[in-house]
């Protein structure tokens, strides 16, 4: 009797380990995927976020909009850079453009900047130095 019992638990320890390890395995590759989506930029949301944060501010949402409209192509742009990274450099880039020009400037450069080059080195020139605060700032 000592020996059936032994080998019934034998069996359902096995068995047990087995479901433990397949259900451990499911369990991180579900994380992992989890972790894969939530960590993908997405542009519809994060200019709607970023207008409701300018609208929330104080900011009327034709303006925000022209800002968060420029701020999300950017991240799109640095989509290779690391996450927290990217969205330093764009929010400085906001940030000077906001500190040098009124909206209607901003959006009349940016405009300008589709087709003429002038135009387009300034808006190079902010992207730049932000770029290199970052770089270097440790």
């Amino acid at each position: 009797m000592k020996k059936k019992f032994y080998q019934i638990s034998l069996v359902s320890a096995f068995v047990f380990t087995l479901s433990s390890v397949s259900y451990s395995g499911l369990v991180a590759e579900a994380r992992q995927v989890n972790q894969n989506t939530s960590s993908e930029f997405s542009p519809e949301n994060y200019k709607k976020a970023c207008v409701e944060s300018y609208v929330a501010d104080g900011l009327e949402k034709k303006e925000a909009q022209i800002w968060c409209d420029y701020k999300t192509e950017c991240r799109e742009h640095a989509k290779n850079l690391p996450e927290e990274d990217a969205e330093m450099l764009c929010t400085c880039t906001i940030n000077e453009f906001q500190a040098r020009y009124t909206t209607e400037e901003f959006k009349k450069i940016t405009q300008e900047a589709k087709k003429d080059e002038e135009a387009e080195e300034k808006l190079i020139e902010v992207g730049e130095a932000c770029f290199e605060k970052i770089l270097y700032e440790d």
